[in-house]
This record gives C-alpha cells, sequence and structure tokens, in this order.
C-alpha cells in the first residue's frame, strides 16, 4: 500500500452548493484506496459551516479571497502527500479518475494531464462525446507538491487563463516526466459546459475579475450541512460509460 500515492484534491466552491454535492459524490466513488485521497473544499461564500467527511474536509469563511488563483494556492496550502488534483465543483469525475492519476504517477509522472476528455457539448443530458484534450482541461490536471512548489504556486493574476499560465509553468519544469492519465483506461474526466454566469467558459476577454465581481453581487442563502449526492446528468453518464466499459469488455472475450 505504501507505493499507492497520496493525493490531494483541491476544489474551490462558491454559492454552487448543488454542483458541490455532485463533485463530493464523485469523489466518494473513486476506485483509488480511500486512505490514499483527501479532498480539500473551500468555500469563500461561507455557505457552509466546517466540517468534515468521509475523507473530505470544508474550510468556510465570509472572507473572500481576491482571485481564483489566490483561492487554489490557500486549498495547496492545505494538501499533503505525494500528489495534487485539482477537482473543480462544477465538472465530473468518473470512478478510475484518481486511479489513472496513480498509474501515470507511478511511470514516472510530475505533471498528469489527458489526451482526451468527455465532454457535453452538444450532448442531449447524460449523454457525452470525446473530445481531444492537449492538457488544456485544468481540472483533469494532476502534479507533484514538489513540482507546484517549484514553480512557486499559481500565476498571481485574475486573467481568466490563469490555468493554461500555470500548465506552461508546470509543463516547462517537468521536462520529460509529462505523462497522460487516459493512457491505459481512456478518459476519466468529463467537463461541462454551461452554467452561464457561473462558468469560467462564460467570462469572455474580460477573464475573471468582471465575474468575480457578478458572482459576489449573487444572493445566497447559508446551507449549512453538506449531504453529498449525484445529480441527474452525472447519474446517467456514470450508467452510459460503465455500460459502454462492460459491452467494450464482452467484445474483447
Amino acid at each position: 500500500m505504501n507505493n499507492v500515492p497520496f493525493i490531494s484534491c483541491l476544489c474551490p466552491t462558491y454559492k454552487r452548493p448543488a454542483l458541490l454535492a455532485n463533485a463530493v459524490a464523485c469523489f466518494l466513488a473513486q476506485e483509488h484506496p480511500p486512505d490514499r485521497r483527501k479532498l480539500y473544499i473551500l468555500d469563500d461564500a461561507g455557505q457552509f459551516e466546517d466540517q468534515t467527511g468521509d475523507g473530505w474536509q470544508l474550510v468556510s469563511t465570509t472572507e473572500r479571497y481576491p482571485t481564483l488563483p489566490a483561492k487554489f494556492d490557500a486549498l495547496a496550502r492545505m494538501a499533503t502527500g505525494d500528489l495534487i488534483a485539482i477537482w473543480e465543483d462544477d465538472d465530473i469525475f468518473l470512478r478510475h479518475h484518481l486511479s489513472s492519476i496513480a498509474a501515470a504517477y507511478a511511470s514516472g509522472g510530475r505533471f498528469i494531464v489527458t489526451r482526451e476528455v468527455f465532454s457535453n457539448y452538444g450532448r442531449p443530458e447524460g449523454l457525452v462525446r470525446r473530445e481531444n484534450a492537449a492538457g488544456r482541461f485544468h481540472s483533469s490536471w494532476a502534479f507533484t507538491r514538489e513540482l507546484y512548489a517549484e514553480v512557486g504556486g499559481y500565476p498571481k493574476t485574475s486573467e481568466l487563463i490563469f490555468d493554461q499560465q500555470m500548465g506552461a509553468r508546470l509543463r516547462q519544469a517537468a521536462g520529460d516526466a509529462v505523462r497522460h492519465s487516459d493512457d491505459i483506461a481512456g478518459p476519466s474526466y468529463v467537463y461541462r459546459w454551461g452554467n452561464g454566469v457561473y462558468h469560467g467558459s462564460a467570462a469572455g476577454g474580460a477573464g475573471y475579475a468582471d465575474l468575480w465581481q457578478q458572482l459576489g453581487e449573487v444572493p445566497a442563502e447559508f446551507v449549512g450541512w453538506l449531504v453529498p449526492r449525484f445529480d441527474d446528468e452525472t447519474e446517467r453518464i456514470y450508467s452510459v460509460v460503465t455500460d459502454a466499459k462492460k459491452a467494450a469488455r464482452t467484445d474483447e472475450e
């Protein structure tokens, strides 16, 4: 078991309690050993009590972070173990996500990305398609804590492209230690398009500064306690992907 890496997952959240409940449910469904993973959640809308669950910890504060990169850095300071994995609250992580990252790490990976992801773009709810990733989807990444320290953390910026700036730093520092988590078991991450003002892809060229301000003006009710649960779309995607894998194994046999 000592050869199995410990993975700290970083989940920033803000005024999206239903999406957060789904993200935690995805974490709890992971095949990676429960004692070798932990999910750190940072809510700076003050919607929750500070709390812990089965392998996860939620820290809630009413003091808002100035930027999303600053929030990721705060989460990274909580992290322990070998690896950091990004776990954004509005996307879907299939059961083999963390085990695929662990396999890539075992093959020498310091910066772990994916060649392809699943995406719901242009698809009916609950259905996905493969999409070329070329390592660009931030929430599919993982990297060693050592590499994170080497690059000095996230860039001090409010630009929309902060994640790609971070990726360039990580890729350069990792050199030939970049690995792909989908090489063995296929894509394990589902990018969900949309969500309007709540989604970074809706921010346009202005970056996160305008989005940050708009979200600050959205009313937020106090939730208190988090109850992890899959949403309908995630349940259907899990079912579709599982059935497809079973069919593929049957064909091989």
